[in-house]
This record gives C-alpha cells, sequence and structure tokens, in this order.
C-alpha cells in the first residue's frame, strides 16, 4: 500500500498519558502512535484513486504487518456461514444434501460495537 494509501485509513497522533500529557521517549521526542480512521462509507474520492494504492504483495510487508495479515485471515475465515431457512426457521438443503448458504452483508458499525464476546456470538 502507498503512503497516499496509508493515509485514507490511519492519521498519525501523538501518544497521550492519562492525564491528557504528551508521553516522550528517552530522548525527548513525542511517541507516535497510528490511529485507524475507518470509513463506514465511500466517498467519490476512493473511487478516483488507483487500485495500486491498496494492493500489496505478502513479500512487501514487514514481519509485523504479516503477522497482523495472518491474524485478519484467521478472522475472516472464521466467520461463520449464513445459512438459509425456510420460513418454519428449518435448514434449506441443496440437491447434494448440504446446508445451502449464500453471502451476507456484515453492519460494520454493529459489529465494531461489539464490545463483549457475548455480544460478538449474538450478532452472527
Amino acid at each position: 500500500m502507498t503512503l497516499k494509501g496509508w493515509q485514507n485509513f490511519v492519521r498519525r497522533v501523538y501518544f497521550v498519558d492519562s492525564e491528557g500529557r504528551e508521553v516522550r521517549d528517552d530522548q525527548g521526542r513525542p511517541i507516535e502512535e497510528d490511529f485507524a480512521k475507518f470509513p463506514f462509507y465511500w466517498r467519490k474520492e476512493h473511487y478516483s484513486m488507483a487500485t495500486s494504492e491498496f494492493v500489496y504483495k505478502l513479500g512487501e510487508l514487514t514481519a509485523e504487518e504479516r503477522l497482523d495479515y495472518k491474524k485478519l485471515v484467521e478472522f475472516v475465515e472464521g466467520i461463520p456461514p449464513y445459512v438459509l431457512e425456510d420460513p418454519d426457521g428449518e435448514p434449506l438443503l441443496g440437491e447434494d444434501g448440504q446446508r445451502v448458504t449464500s453471502t451476507k452483508l456484515i453492519g460494520t458499525r454493529e459489529l465494531i460495537a461489539c464490545d463483549t464476546p457475548e455480544i460478538l456470538t449474538a450478532f452472527w
């Protein structure tokens, strides 16, 4: 991902302590941290950006970024399938006898608001 693409999702801010003071390193410089700016909708500017702003090769990632990517892949693979049911709540079966699944839009705002494991489980 290029710097321009990264800045669409992350902004850099100074780390502050519980009293609101800037935290400094041992050389007296303010410590910076990345703060995610997750867009809940796409704006016109997103569509005008080339896909190369968002696409990168796994080998271009740092070790830390590869670990984060692995966590993301594991999270996505752990999302349960959206199983279709008939009006009586019984599972729909395909010709092969397997349960029929479908794609489902995920309510991002609601997902992010899940602050306990119980609420997250109920979300799915």
